[in-house]
């Protein structure tokens, strides 16, 4: 006499399950289900030794279903509550089940089932239709056309498109690493928002130092403008061109991009914690050996001489951007010294990627970047600095963990990751 089901936390235990309140099983002597009672109905064949039974839920509809030997036997048992337990109950001394949760492969193919059910869910979602105000479906219009997008959706939208395709253009530079060239862009078409957010400003240059470090950005030596941070608490709060510069005093060595408001060229080695003696020894090689015709070697990049002296410059100028803006005005939450020593640590491990501050090359960290940028853009034009669908993402999110605590078994199949990429 063995019983397979599902029962409640404080079942009583001392009976097959189905016999007791709240309990469900199919029993293999008759063939029959019992719902929380002692009298079974007729529902399939029994079953013995050598047999395997499957027993599963469905949490989309809360229904219960069997298999015997890998064969669907049908539903049985319909509005389950919820937070149930696989029971196997037996009365016959000697009996001995083995069971499997999922660690081995089942006899009945449940895959089939969940997919369809996914599928399911996933075409309820998109079929619904959204009703929305045109400046509620800006954020929406990253990855197509405006035209195109008005064309499909029936939606207006607020923002000009050339400023839309603007914000895209940056997009595509910060997310390919090229953050020089998007500095570059960003003063071309806003000019003043990287005057009045200096600390988004350096957090972009932060950016392009690690960038370069991993090779997809670049610092090169050339002649150019020289530039001033001037006190941000002050009206004018800007940085602008001058012939003279209290960070830098010449214009030997600065960022590829003359418009980023940015000279890497600095004599004071005060200004960041490096030792010149020790950058020969940068990453576990010697980069004196160009001179002997032997290449200093990175897994991941080769850097000469020059280009790791262009980092250097580059990395304290921007140490001292930092403690000038630092000392003349309050700092910004997103910024600490933290970003800076991660930021110049990188430049000690052979391979920055098999680091401990390997998360600083990820993709993730571009993300964070574009979006603050793209947020102090939105916030200029007097639009919502937090796009509309980043909003709507994360409350669903949250609406999918409550629909979880709650046992709603749709939200199982209500993957957000999988929705966006359709």
């Amino acid at each position: 006499y063995i019983g397979v089901g599902l029962s409640v936390h404080n079942s009583n235990l001392n009976r097959l399950p189905g016999w007791e309140k709240h309990t469900f099983g199919y029993h293999g002597d008759d063939g029959h289900s019992f719902n929380s009672q002692s009298h079974g109905d007729p529902y399939g064949p029994t079953f013995t030794t050598g047999d395997i039974i499957g027993c599963g839920v469905n949490f989309v509809h809360n229904t219960c279903f069997y298999t015997k030997n890998g064969r669907n036997l049908g539903t049985v048992f319909s509005d389950l509550p919820h937070d149930l337990y696989p029971t196997v109950g037996m009365q016959t001394i000697g009996e001995i089940v083995d069971t499997n949760f999922g660690d081995e492969p089942f006899m009945y193919s449940i895959e089939d089932e969940i997919q369809e059910a996914r599928m399911k869910v996933s075409q309820t979602v998109l079929n619904t239709p959204v009703t929305s105000q045109g400046n509620s479906v800006q954020a929406m219009l990253h990855h197509a056309t405006c035209e195109t997008f008005s064309t499909i959706t029936g939606q207006s939208y607020k923002e000009e498109t050339t400023s839309i395709e603007n914000r895209q253009k940056i997009q595509a530079l910060i997310m390919d690493g090229k953050i020089s060239e998007a500095i570059s862009v960003t003063e071309k078409f806003y000019p003043t928002i990287l005057s009045d957010k200096p600390w988004l400003h350096v957090r972009l240059l932060v950016r392009q130092f690690i960038e370069a470090i991993d090779g997809s950005d670049t610092v090169s030596c050339t002649s150019g403008s020289v530039v001033s941070v001037t006190n941000p608490t002050s009206a004018s709060n800007d940085i602008v061109t001058s012939s003279s510069n209290d960070i830098s005093q010449d214009n030997e060595c600065e960022i590829a991009s003359p418009q980023n408001g940015f000279n890497s060229n600095v004599n004071d080695d005060s200004l960041m914690e490096v030792d010149d003696e020790k950058t020969h020894e940068i990453n576990g090689t010697d980069t004196n050996d160009h001179v002997n015709g032997v290449t200093p070697s990175y897994e991941n990049q080769n850097k000469s001489t020059n280009d790791l002296k262009s980092i250097l410059s580059f990395g304290k100028n921007l140490k001292a951007m930092y403690d000038k803006l630092k000392k003349e005005g309050p700092a910004d939450d997103e910024v600490d010294n933290t970003i800076l020593r991660d930021a110049f640590s990188l430049l000690a491990y052979r391979d920055p990627h098999s680091s401990p501050l390997a998360h600083l090359l990820s993709r993730k960290e571009r993300e964070s970047m574009y979006y603050a940028l793209n947020s102090a853009i939105l916030e200029a034009q007097n639009m919502s600095k937090v796009p509309a669908l980043e909003v709507i993402v994360s409350h669903t999110d949250g609406c999918l963990k409550k629909m979880a605590k709650a046992g709603i078994g749709t939200c199982a199949f209500a993957s957000l990751d999988k929705i966006l990429e359709c």
